[in-house]
C-alpha cells in the first residue's frame, strides 16, 4: 500500500531560505503547521521545523527577526515518494526521530508534506476498519482465513 492519496492533497507551504525566522514562524502560526518546505530556484533545499526554531533560535538566544531561515534550516532531509509505503514512511520517521516527511515526485519536486500525526491517524482508521470487518466475519461464523 502506498501513502494515502487524500493526504497528498494537503496544500504545500514553501518559503525562501532568505526569509527571516520570525516571518517563517509567523507563517507557521497563521497556517497552523509545524514545518515549512524551503525552496530555492524551484529545488527543495531544506525544511524548517518547530524543533529547529526551539533548538537553534530560542535555546541559543538568537533574535528571530535578525536570523535567516537558511542559517537554521534542516538540510539533511528524508523524503517519501510514490513507491513509499505507509509502513516505510512511519518507520523512517521513527528511525530518524522526525515528525514531518516531504512527499516528492520523480524529479525531486515536493508535492506535499506528511506529518507523523497524519500518517498515524490514517493507520489507526485502517486498523479500526479491519477490526470491524473481523467482528462482522466472527458474527457470521466465518474464519478470516477462509
Amino acid at each position: 500500500m502506498t501513502l494515502p492519496e487524500h493526504l497528498q492533497k494537503h496544500e504545500l507551504v514553501t518559503i525562501d531560505p532568505l526569509m527571516s525566522v520570525h516571518d517563517a514562524a509567523m507563517l507557521m502560526l497563521s497556517e497552523g503547521i509545524g514545518a515549512l518546505i524551503i525552496m530555492e530556484e524551484n529545488k527543495l533545499v531544506g525544511m524548517l521545523t518547530e524543533r529547529d526554531l526551539m533548538n537553534k533560535v530560542v535555546a541559543k538566544d538568537k533574535t528571530a527577526s535578525e536570523t535567516f531561515v537558511q542559517q537554521i534550516m534542516t538540510t539533511d532531509l528524508h523524503t517519501a515518494n510514490i513507491n513509499t509505503t505507509l509502513s516505510e514512511a512511519l518507520h523512517l520517521m521513527g528511525e530518524h526521530k522526525i515528525r514531518h516527511l516531504p512527499y516528492i515526485d520523480e524529479n525531486g519536486k515536493p508535492l506535499c508534506m506528511f506529518s507523523f500525526r497524519d500518517l498515524y491517524e490514517y493507520r489507526l482508521k485502517q486498523l479500526e476498519h479491519e477490526n470491524e470487518a473481523l467482528h462482522t466475519l466472527a458474527k457470521l461464523g466465518i474464519s478470516p482465513s477462509e
